[in-house]
């Protein structure tokens, strides 16, 4: 590690340090640490207790410190008032990309995973000094039509725009937002917003223009998967025998269950339990209360699920608001529409 924070709370590097009489800790994890000399005579800091910084680094794949490198100095190139790698005392922490501004603007490129609870606590501290923070991950991460984790924490949102992702080619010098996320979706068909920004002088005014913009999607119709067999998969795995006891307690069984819920693997950004298993129960309960198919009863049977741990929401640490009514929404347009589809009447 090429820097910490001393006795007084100011970044010191390393080449430096070596002539101070001081203790010195880790910008991240606010551990302490030591200073080291390499075989080649180089000043390093390293850590007594091994942190998250650690662990990430030592994923890295080699030539990754370059690319974060090459990253940042991509995010520098928005305005003329940009600071590389600046150091906030008010909260004991560096920035990637700092932009003098009215509010200011926080730029931060990730090259790699880091925890939920390390973003969350760094996204909460840049919160304390402005509300323009944006977290851009390598290109890579979004190669998948499976969601991870990783890419369910990167959420941001924004009143016009809705959910969004920003993703940096740092080879081909842009950066691209993926806007408009749909809340649930197939993997074998979902389409978004995609905007691709040439990272050159004065990329920030752009990228800031377009956010919210109104866009357009295009349609098609989805693979169907052999749904006998992927019931029948289910129904015989251990790890499902709880939900096929919460769908008895229901009043039904996976047998029951329209095949739609089946046919397309749905997933969803906001949520943590396999969707199939929320549509599931959703229209159990939905069946076993007899009722219509509203926002209101979709939204009493989504918060008791939640409430009862049935249903597990995503984490979102990037996220200040919460995603239940979206949710709701979702699931309502899912379920009227292929009930209105299959003239299926909830109740009958």
């Amino acid at each position: 590690m090429y820097a910490a924070i001393d006795q007084a709370g100011q970044l010191i590097y390393a080449q430096e340090a070596f002539a101070l009489q001081s203790s010195f800790h880790c910008p991240v994890c606010h551990q302490p640490v030591i200073l080291k000399r390499s075989r080649k005579g180089n000043y390093f800091f390293a850590h007594l207790m091994q942190c998250q910084s650690d662990n990430s680094q030592g994923r890295q794949l080699k030539g990754e410190g370059a690319i974060h490198q090459q990253g940042k100095r991509l995010l520098a190139l928005g305005s003329f008032n940009s600071q590389l790698e600046y150091w906030l005392p008010g909260i004991n922490q560096q920035v990637d990309c700092w932009y003098h501004r009215e509010p200011p603007i926080i730029l931060e490129f990730q090259n790699s995973v880091i925890s939920s609870h390390l973003l969350l606590q760094r996204h909460q501290a840049y919160l304390s000094i402005t509300s323009k923070i944006y977290w851009v991950a390598h290109l890579k991460y979004w190669q998948s039509h499976r969601v991870s984790t990783w890419q369910r924490q990167l959420l941001h949102y924004h009143p016009d725009g809705g959910y969004y992702w920003l993703g940096m080619d740092e080879k081909k010098r842009v950066l691209i937002r993926y806007s408009q996320l749909p809340i649930i979706f197939s993997p074998q068909s979902w389409y978004c917003q995609r905007e691709v920004i040439s990272l050159t002088s004065g990329w920030l005014d752009q990228f800031e223009r377009q956010i919210g913009r109104p866009y357009s999607f295009k349609s098609k119709i989805l693979a169907q998967e052999k749904v006998l067999m992927i019931k029948r998969a289910y129904q015989q795995n251990p790890a499902y025998q709880v939900v096929m006891h919460q769908l008895h307690e229901a009043g039904t069984t996976i047998d029951r269950l329209p095949d739609w819920i089946f046919q397309y693997q749905w997933q969803s950004f906001l949520i943590e339990t396999p969707m199939w298993m929320v549509l599931s129960l959703v229209w159990a309960r939905m069946q076993q209360a007899k009722r219509p198919i509203t926002l209101s009863t979709i939204d009493q049977i989504l918060i008791a699920l939640v409430n009862e741990k049935k249903i597990r929401l995503a984490t979102l640490p990037l996220i200040q608001r919460s995603p239940l009514e979206d949710i709701c929404s979702a699931l309502y347009h899912c379920l009227h529409f292929y009930i209105k589809k299959s003239d299926t009447i909830i109740g009958k």
